[in-house]
């Protein structure tokens, strides 16, 4: 349901802001997972909301590449504000 409604348009990201320096990353030969905060921008069928969260992302090491496994988000209330993604 995600997807289709991400793929129409009925649900736009606007903003993800994140900071690298907040992410906890805990990884073993085959499995990482990163814990952070995020702040995202959105609009559905015409609202813009922005929503803070916490989330915690599972990636497995397939054949060499790195893939999402389980991506798990919960709202907070306004907790830390992120600073902007640090250009590479």
């Amino acid at each position: 349901m995600l997807l289709d409604l991400v793929g129409s348009r009925g649900l736009e990201f606007l903003e993800i802001v994140w900071n690298r320096g907040d992410v906890l990353l805990r990884s073993r030969p085959a499995v990482a997972v990163a814990v952070g905060h995020t702040r995202m921008t959105m609009r559905f069928q015409g609202t813009t909301a922005t929503v803070h969260s916490r989330y915690v992302h599972t990636y497995v090491n397939d054949g060499g590449h790195w893939q999402l496994l389980t991506a798990q988000g919960t709202p907070t209330p306004d907790g830390p504000v992120p600073s902007p993604n640090p250009e590479p």
